[in-house]
């Protein structure tokens, strides 16, 4: 796997889930991977977390506790560079998709998320430098990202 992170910069990832197992599992396994991690159990604690710090990711689970991940991320004066949603809904609405850069179907795999956040992170940062080829990054992107088909008339559509 190609090495993206100096050791000035590992990306920070703020893993948001109300489940403490799966919050806890990603938020190492990303650790052990490179990434400089912080997590949040809600939605409340996400929002005061990313008004304190900077991330360059937000990794949350769509359903949580006091909100959803689309609430989290509307709510924001600053979206980190990348969010992906990870979701136990099959299908997802519209909107999710479009505040979401993947939207991840659970259970993943560890290093799916750390391809897909790789090439996310590559992407962001050449977008500017090269947005030529800023389209053949992004079709890598969605073939990397199993996303959850929209269907706005099964649970879980926002």
């Amino acid at each position: 796997m190609e090495e993206m992170f100096d050791e000035l910069h590992s990306p920070t990832v703020l893993v948001v889930d109300d489940d403490d197992d799966h919050n806890l599992v990603v938020s190492m396994s990303l650790a052990a991977l490179g990434y400089e991690t912080r997590s949040a159990s809600s939605c409340a604690a996400a929002r005061a977390m990313l008004a304190r710090e900077q991330m360059d990711v937000l990794v949350s689970d769509l359903a949580l506790g006091d909100g959803t991940a689309l609430d989290l991320v509307a709510s924001l004066d600053r979206r980190p560079r990348v969010a992906i949603v990870l979701t136990g809904f099959d299908n997802v609405g519209p909107k999710v998709k479009a505040a979401f850069d993947a939207v991840l179907l659970k259970p993943t795999a560890i290093e799916r998320v750390d391809e897909l956040l790789r090439a996310l992170l590559s992407t962001s940062q050449n977008s500017a430098r090269h947005s030529g080829s800023r389209h053949k990054a992004l079709a890598k992107v969605t073939a990397l990202a199993r996303v959850a088909p929209c269907d706005s008339s099964s649970r879980g559509a926002a």
